[in-house]
Formats: C-alpha cells, sequence, structure tokens
C-alpha cells in the first residue's frame, strides 16, 4: 500500500482511494457533513426561525450557504441527539445512579406547570386519529411541556415571584406515562427532594396562588396537584403521576416555546422534525444549550 498525503494530515491509499484523517477523528467530523460550530449555528438559527429564514439568515451572518432542507435534516439530528441525552439522564436520575447535589442556595418553592398544545401535522401523522374536525379527523398532535421554576421571594404586594434565570422546560409528543418521568427527573435534579414545598400545578393558575404564603395541594380547573408529604414537600412519584394524568390544554407557557415556531401559518410537521425542535427550543429557553453541544453527537453523515 502507497501512502500519500491527505487534507487534514491525513493518509491515504493511492490505489483504492480510501484514507485516514486522524485530525478529523480528534476534532469529531470524521464522516461528517457539517462540522460542530456549523451545526450549532445551525440548530440555533433553525430553533429561533422557519428553515428557510434561517438559511438565509446564517448567510448574511456567516457567509455560509445552506438549503432550507439541510437544516431541516441538521436541526433534526440536533433535537434527535438532544432527546436521547435527556432520556440518559432522566434514566440515570430515576434509577439512583446520578444523585443530584441540592442547589445552593436552596430556593423556597419548586412549581411545576404543565401545560400542552396541539401542533398542526402532515396528514400521514394523523391518519386514523380521531380530533376536533367538522369530519372527525385530527389535524394536530399534541406536544406535552412542562415549565419548572422557584420562588423565595415576595413582591410590594407580598405575591410570590418567580426567581430570575429559574425556569427550564421539557416537551416531548411521548404518551402522559414517558413524559411524567421527563418532569420528576427534572424535579430531582431541580432540587426537589430539598426544597420545602414542591407544587404541581396548571399554567393559567400560578395566578390564583393565594399571595404571601405557600401552597398546598389543589385542582385549579381539573389539573391534579401532587400530594404532599407530612414534611410538606411532594415527592418525585406523586409529581410523575399527575403529570400523567394532567389534561392537555393551551395555556400561555406553549405559546412562547411551541407556538411562535411550531404553529405558524401554513406549518405542517412530521413527528421527528416537531419533537426535534420542540426540544432544541425548551433547551434554549433552558439556559442548557451547551449540555447539548459539549461534543460532536449530533452530526449527520455525508450521503
Amino acid at each position: 500500500m502507497v501512502a500519500r498525503s491527505l487534507a487534514g494530515g491525513g493518509q491515504g491509499c493511492a490505489a483504492c482511494g480510501h484514507g485516514m484523517a486522524p485530525k478529523d477523528d480528534q476534532l469529531g467530523v470524521a464522516g461528517a457533513s457539517m462540522s460542530p460550530g456549523l451545526a450549532k449555528m445551525a440548530a440555533r438559527a433553525a430553533a429561533a426561525a422557519p428553515f428557510a429564514k434561517a438559511a438565509d439568515l446564517l448567510a448574511d451572518l456567516a457567509g455560509i450557504e445552506l438549503t432550507a432542507k439541510r437544516f431541516e435534516r441538521s436541526a433534526e439530528a440536533g433535537g434527535t441527539a438532544a432527546g436521547a441525552a435527556i432520556d440518559a439522564e432522566t434514566d440515570a436520575i430515576l434509577s439512583r445512579r446520578v444523585v443530584p447535589l441540592p442547589p445552593a442556595p436552596l430556593p423556597d418553592m419548586l412549581y411545576i406547570a404543565i401545560d400542552g398544545t396541539g401542533v398542526p401535522m402532515i396528514p400521514a401523522e394523523t391518519d386514523g386519529r380521531p380530533g376536533k374536525a367538522t369530519d372527525g379527523r385530527a389535524r394536530t398532535r399534541e406536544v406535552k411541556l412542562a415549565c419548572l421554576f422557584t420562588q423565595t421571594s415576595l413582591d410590594h404586594d407580598h405575591r410570590p415571584v418567580r426567581d430570575p434565570a429559574s425556569s427550564t422546560y421539557l416537551a416531548t409528543l411521548a404518551p402522559a406515562e414517558p413524559f411524567g418521568e421527563l418532569v420528576a427527573a427534572e424535579a430531582r435534579r431541580r432540587g426537589s427532594e430539598h426544597i420545602r414545598q414542591l407544587v404541581v400545578l396548571a399554567a393559567a393558575a400560578a395566578r390564583a396562588l393565594p399571595p404571601g404564603r405557600p401552597e398546598g395541594p389543589r385542582t385549579r380547573q381539573g389539573w391534579p396537584t401532587s400530594r404532599p408529604t407530612p414534611t410538606g414537600c411532594a415527592t418525585p412519584t406523586s409529581a410523575a403521576s399527575a403529570c400523567s394524568s394532567a389534561p392537555a390544554r393551551s395555556r400561555p407557557a406553549a405559546r412562547p416555546v411551541i407556538g411562535q415556531r411550531l404553529k405558524l401559518s401554513g406549518m405542517r410537521w412530521s413527528v421527528p422534525g416537531a419533537a426535534s425542535i420542540a426540544l432544541l427550543r425548551c433547551q434554549q429557553a433552558s439556559g442548557r444549550w451547551e449540555q447539548i453541544w459539549q461534543r460532536p453527537h449530533n452530526q449527520t453523515t455525508v450521503a
């Protein structure tokens, strides 16, 4: 075999044309169609704007031209990788292989707001599903959303105030039980076993809490809440149960994360595409974006 130099410091076989590029392997781009930096930019842009507009934005800001379809494929790959990372984290937390440390300083209360909204789908994704249309067929699939945030202080009217930058979001098109597990794991990660009180409520019910004092279990507009333990804190199991049985309704919490990107005029989604963009938007809104991109695991291979 005769070795020859390749771009990137690699070597290859002159006879078969195949080679090795050690630097590509080191950078995590071997066999990939996009560099990690470009994939990150594409995912950020695709999470913020429709694919065609995102492509124009990247071309204007970075001088890199990608088709709208290329943006779509890259964003779906990034969202799929983010979902796999979240699922792995959920399994590790719920199985106690990972025990999150309590937050410091320790907030007084942790709220879990449950939300849900329908996202328009291509016909193949709703075939055979009953819906509210005049012909009895579904046009949408449900995205379940949870927002977790803490509260440690009151405003001048003695009403609870959400702690700045304390909100984290989860979204999924999966059934209720896996959604409940996701929320239970995130609650533990956020310190639910250490915070004085955990409250599970509907997004629209957050304003109904009596001012100036912690709220016990209650139901607003059919939304069940978790039952507190004798110490006043709900367990992650009860939180998961509450989330699993909560009916889906479109609430304001879903609008900025889901509605402003996935429910624009004329949009129709596949389930993988909607799930990917919802996940990317949740990570961005949660301030956990960099945890997705610590390593180039979201790359798509060259066709």
